[in-house]
């Protein structure tokens, strides 16, 4: 898609600029006369938007148009939207990305004219903007270890980077899911390495010819898209991983995925549950998960964690520089 932009220089530019926007609201007025609209801003306080929103009502009040008006904004402020919605708005509260997953939920109907890729997640536009696919980003995305040392989960990048010590557990769940059990569920107190360990593993089979993927958990989780993933997986007898970080978020679809691949057969689909203790022995899991599940519970670091992390921390320049000297 070309985007045609417009600097600003002199004053030929602004009469030619203002022209162009008086196009754009003759168009706004005409497709409100078979079409609603979106008008999608950060805050109710932004004079622009105000602008905006005054200059849309007007258009639509002058068309005569049957057309509706709605207004996403980030910033909530139930006041200013209560008097917008006197006016005739509607007047709703979320980001741009809650907005485009919930459009992408309506298009089933698009398919593909031709697809090259042999990854069953690209059939998919519902999954394809809620999912990380973890050698995109361990190849694509720059590490930021000064993030991670400051308290944030390491990334698959700083992973590939080095920038983390291996857990004792990761090689023998590795070989877990590679030969004997379908899930892992990793458990332990926030802080202890529950995502750090779930990546590495799930980081450790993409690098053995494994699809990788994990779902955001800000995200809603939609089983049965997965179920029809699975079922990819089968047809072109390729395996996948997918992290399903604070799984106790979405516990429910978890059990009706993990159930519905029961009664497909499907077992090329595997997942790597992370949950701290407490959110997760209280909550009703599927039998079927404790069919073919490997169960890690994360405490302290053992004597070899504690010699990888100084070997770490003594050898990479990257972490050298941000530790205290004293230390």
């Amino acid at each position: 898609m070309a985007i045609d932009l417009k600097m600003i220089l002199t004053e030929e530019d602004n009469d030619t600029v203002e022209d162009y926007r008086e196009a754009l609201y003759d168009r706004f007025k005409n497709d409100l006369n078979s079409h609603d609209a979106v008008i999608i801003g950060q805050s109710l306080a932004d004079p622009d938007l105000d602008t905006l929103v005054k200059r849309a009502l007007k258009l639509r009040q002058k068309s005569y148009s049957s057309g509706r008006i709605f207004l996403l904004v980030y910033t909530e402020d139930q006041n200013r939207a209560m008097l917008l919605e006197r006016k005739g708005l509607q007047v709703v509260f979320g980001g741009i990305d809650d907005f485009f997953f919930e459009l992408a939920k309506q298009s089933h109907q698009v398919v593909p004219v031709s697809e090259t890729s042999d990854d069953p997640l690209i059939q998919s536009t519902i999954l394809r903007s809620i999912t990380v696919d973890i050698e995109h980003q361990a190849n694509q995305i720059p590490p930021d270890f000064p993030k991670m040392f400051g308290g944030g989960a390491p990334t698959y990048s700083d992973i590939r980077a080095g920038f983390t010590f291996p857990r004792t557990n990761k090689e023998r769940v590795s070989d877990k899911l590679q030969n004997d059990v379908q899930y892992s569920v990793v458990l332990g107190a926030s802080g202890v390495g529950k995502t750090s360990l779930a990546r590495q593993i799930a980081f450790d089979l993409v690098g053995k010819g494994y699809l990788g993927w994990e779902h955001n958990p800000d995200r809603e989780f939609i089983a049965d898209e997965w179920r029809n993933v699975a079922r990819a997986l089968e047809e072109s007898q390729r395996n996948a991983v997918m992290v399903l970080d604070d799984a106790h978020l979405y516990l429910h679809e978890i059990n009706n995925l993990i159930n519905w691949l029961h009664d497909d057969g499907s077992k090329r689909l595997r997942l790597i549950l992370t949950s701290a203790k407490n959110h997760w022995k209280p909550r009703i899991k599927t039998a079927n998960l404790y069919k073919s599940v490997e169960l890690i519970e994360l405490s302290t670091l053992d004597p070899t964690e504690i010699g990888s992390l100084l070997s770490l921390v003594q050898g990479v320049p990257e972490i050298a520089k941000l530790v205290d000297k004293k230390l």
